[in-house]
């Protein structure tokens, strides 16, 4: 952000809450699942407090604390911003095994998405139904996710 990106986040996690009062403010923001997900997977979870409020008075972080659409996914796209997303990989593969999965939209259409997917090395461009890739998002997983990166002109 510092460089110039413009950081637009669509989450359910309470930030302030976060901020303010620390990881139990992030414990009561999210469900139990989510909680432990983001314990279990951080080395040090205090450590990112600190940068919780620093980004949170960025001038360049903007922040929806809602459950982003696929219209929101669309119309960052179209503005040619890089979007991230969290989906669940067991819905997308229709099979047990890694959950939660971040991955970059390289192309959207009337009938398939297109996203980077480093799992499916060497050809990470993989391109699935816009159905599939809703249900894999916004229905599997409880709390999703969309990251929009632009530069500042």
């Amino acid at each position: 952000m510092a460089r110039g990106i413009r950081v637009e986040d669509y989450d359910l996690i309470d930030y302030q809450a976060w901020a303010k009062e620390g990881i139990k403010g992030l414990e009561k923001s999210v469900s139990k699942k989510e909680f432990r997900f983001y314990k279990n997977g951080s080395k040090n979870l205090s450590a990112l407090t600190k940068d919780i409020t620093k980004v949170l008075n960025h001038k360049h972080f903007i922040y929806h604390q809602q459950r982003p659409k696929f219209s929101d996914l669309k119309k960052a796209f179209n503005k040619r911003a890089v979007c991230e997303v969290t989906l669940d990989a067991r819905t997308l593969d229709n099979r047990e095994g890694f959950s939660l999965h971040r991955l970059v939209i390289l192309d959207i259409n009337d009938c398939q998405i297109t996203f980077h997917d480093p799992r499916k090395e060497p050809r990470p461009a993989r391109k699935e139904k816009i159905k599939l890739f809703k249900k894999a998002w916004l229905q599997a997983v409880s709390e999703p996710e969309l990251c929009v990166y632009n530069r500042q002109k």
